[in-house]
């Protein structure tokens, strides 16, 4: 027993350190973009699109610092942003066939791009200083080498991309549920997708290396889904799923940052999990959720169009 405040000290020693307040605030910028990311990647149906444009971000960062043998991140983020535009063009033009199903050509971007990434990654470990890039360590995350450089791009694309749903809200939403009768209204359906869309891989662009590719598409989606089982408002949602999202960064980050602690990716997708799974089996057993879900969003205030 006299061990345990020693023991309680030596735990709670990292969370005293004064660089645990920087990855903190860069957990719950990541938490908050990928958060709010996800909601669009859930209700367009894209999730599956979103773990393959994870993977096949690969080549394109391994590619970059195989050119510029740099180690800053805006080189890792242009790499992995040209990666990504590459597989969602292959993509598309392997959807525009008929006779190739959907997820046919996801899988076959998937083998392409991170078959690559692979290859590229083993030529990049044959060259000196490839570990101090950190690329290693980029499947399974780790928040505790963030910067505050990427913390402070992180906050920049975060508030472009929440300007730009303000800018664009009433337009967006009929644009993404409601496309033909938008360009029907003469409405840009075409470059607000495009936006959107870049946006999108700006966000899974920035957080991979931090986040980790394997688990950054469950980031994404968890607190999306967790949000849609709370409400029905687009609005509502977007907001609930990044406070989400920051807060699982911030207790999962926390965790890895621990002596011994599991790495940042799994520690999060895990703490997500268990709360989502709570929440769930939770509501089905006890009624008293449900009719309190009722009341903080009543069903009658909800507008005609579901999603607006």
């Amino acid at each position: 027993m006299q061990n345990a405040p020693n023991l309680l000290s030596e735990a709670l020693a990292p969370f005293a350190h004064p660089s645990f307040l920087a990855v903190a605030l860069g957990a719950l910028v990541l938490g908050a973009l990928t958060g709010i990311s996800g909601v669009f990647l859930v209700l367009s149906r894209r999730s599956l699109m979103g773990d393959v444009l994870a993977h096949a971000a690969v080549p394109g960062m391994a590619l970059a610092w195989l050119v510029s043998r740099e180690n800053a991140q805006w080189v890792f983020t242009v790499g992995a942003i040209v990666s990504l535009g590459l597989a969602w063009l292959v993509i598309a033009k392997l959807s525009a066939h008929r006779s190739l199903h959907a997820d046919a050509a996801l899988s076959c971007t998937l083998a392409l791009f991170f078959g690559t990434g692979l290859v590229l990654l083993t030529e990049c470990a044959k060259r000196p200083g490839f570990g101090e890039t950190g690329l290693e360590r980029m499947f399974l995350g780790s928040l505790a080498t963030i910067l505050p450089e990427e913390t402070k791009l992180g906050l920049a694309i975060l508030m472009v991309f929440v300007a730009f749903l303000f800018a664009t809200w009433p337009t967006l939403v009929r644009a993404l549920f409601d496309p033909e009768g938008s360009r029907l209204r003469g409405l840009p359906v075409r470059l607000l997708h495009v936006v959107l869309a870049g946006l999108l891989l700006l966000s899974l662009a920035h957080g991979m290396r931090n986040l980790g590719i394997l688990l950054l598409l469950s980031l994404c989606v968890i607190p999306a889904m967790f949000a849609r089982h709370l409400t029905h408002h687009l609005a509502n949602m977007c907001l609930l799923s990044s406070l989400f999202g920051a807060a699982f960064c911030l207790v999962g980050g926390g965790w890895s940052a621990l002596p011994n602690g599991p790495p940042t990716g799994p520690s999060i997708v895990l703490v997500a999990s268990v709360a989502f799974v709570t929440y769930v089996a939770a509501r089905r057993c006890i009624p008293m959720l449900t009719h309190a879900r009722a009341r903080v969003f009543p069903r009658e205030e909800r507008p005609r169009a579901p999603w607006i």
